[in-house]
């Protein structure tokens, strides 16, 4: 327990300071609005003013998971508390102070203390959040800008949370159903090396004793696991010299969207892939309009956004198309965009309600993505499995014919 020296007023406005005994900050912050104070300052008795934030953190925190990086969870949070404070009457600043002293990740902590000391120099709130661009996405800095501008801050704040959470369910939904495929492929190729250098061999020192002839499937799965001892090395230099033109080209813009180019043409993964770029598309355009932004800052804010970089460079070029006078239909006309796409777009040009018409086809993709997910990992876990129980039947089929072949000599 420490002692927390603090500064709070009380709702009439009048200004308290006191002492309160606390594990740490964001609990000495709690048992003081549980007192109907408003925390104005808070800092451990005793400690130095001269000591650095990150020196004050550490002698309160003993938790280590405050020191771990922001995620997509602490943004959520952070969006959702200061929509709250601010709807129920704060000024900017006082919410921001609160936060700050609330909040559980130190580096979060002192990007707050960052952001109000800019706040209170005059700068604008998207301005402050701009500074800090590997903690704020893009995304929230662009709706935020917009929100200044339409005064609708706490709206657009929800808004963005609702579409962060979103996003990180369906990130968990894809990792989910990559999950146990992998787990499998992991189990299967641990299986195939125990047998390859360490049961097969056995055998093999045991049948070459007898002198024998083999069965042809004894001859083919000894003669792996023989190539396997072998050359080793080899298999590995090739794996990882595979794996690093890969990685290389991946790296290269051009061999990355070759790469993209032939993923898309793989019957499930393709869809998988335009599905979840689609339902971005949707779903973000759909909330950057609501927020106040135009047609032409959406689509290059959109293009930014787009993980996959053949779909960057349609929304890109798409976005250049809008400003020499086109419509967002024509502009995003490619043989990657799908006609359904095309065509809602046009409806929501037609009646005004673009926003509207996106927000339902996000939601239209979004179920599409789920369906191939789950389809992918209905039909991958019984093929791994099969390729599974395949490969230990092979083994044992021939070691078994193998020693019946003995037996009958």
């Amino acid at each position: 327990m420490a002692t927390f020296v603090y500064k709070a007023r009380r709702r009439s406005g009048e200004e308290v300071n006191g002492t309160v005994e606390a594990v740490d900050r964001q609990s000495a912050t709690k048992e003081l609005r549980t007192q109907k104070l408003l925390v104005m300052s808070l800092q451990i008795e005793g400690l130095n003013s001269g000591q650095t934030d990150s020196e004050k953190d550490k002698a309160v925190l003993n938790n280590w998971r405050a020191r771990l990086p922001i995620t997509a969870k602490d943004r959520i949070f952070f969006c959702r508390q200061l929509a709250m404070m601010l709807n129920s009457g704060m000024t900017l600043i006082n919410a921001l102070d609160l936060i700050q002293l609330e909040f559980p990740k130190v580096k979060m902590r002192k990007v707050l203390s960052e952001v109000l000391i800019e706040l209170k120099n005059g700068l604008q709130f998207s301005q402050c959040l701009q500074k800090h661009e590997k903690i704020f996405t893009p995304l929230m800095i662009k709706v935020v800008a917009s929100a200044e501008e339409s005064g609708e801050m706490t709206q657009s704040l929800r808004k963005i949370s609702e579409h962060m959470e979103f996003w990180s369910e369906i990130r968990k939904k894809v990792l989910s159903a990559c999950a146990y495929p992998t787990v499998i492929f992991i189990v299967a190729l641990g299986i195939g090396s125990l047998m390859v250098f360490f049961i097969i061999p056995k055998f093999d020192e045991f049948l070459s004793k007898r002198g024998a002839a083999l069965p042809w499937s004894t001859e083919f799965v000894l003669n792996i696991s023989r190539v396997g001892i072998s050359y080793w090395w080899a298999i590995l230099l090739s794996i990882f010299s595979i794996t690093s033109l890969i990685y290389l080209m991946f790296r290269h813009p051009k061999g990355r969207r070759l790469q993209e180019r032939l993923c898309l043409k793989v019957p499930l993964i393709g869809k998988i892939i335009l599905y979840t770029s689609m339902s971005n598309f949707a779903t973000t355009g759909s909330l950057l309009i609501k927020s106040g932004l135009t047609v032409v800052a959406s689509l290059k804010l959109l293009a930014g956004l787009m993980n996959i970089k053949v779909f960057h460079d349609v929304l890109a070029h798409a976005a250049n198309k809008v400003v020499m006078g086109s419509s967002l239909k024509e502009s995003i006309q490619n043989p990657l965009i799908p006609s359904v796409v095309n065509n809602i777009v046009a409806v929501g040009e037609e009646t005004g309600a673009l926003d509207e018409v996106l927000a339902e086809l996000g939601h239209f993709y979004n179920r599409e993505l789920q369906g191939a997910l789950n389809t992918m990992t209905t039909m991958i876990e019984p093929i791994l499995l099969v390729a599974v129980g395949a490969v230990v039947a092979l083994v044992y089929f021939a070691l078994f014919q193998a020693i019946i072949s003995l037996m009958g000599s």
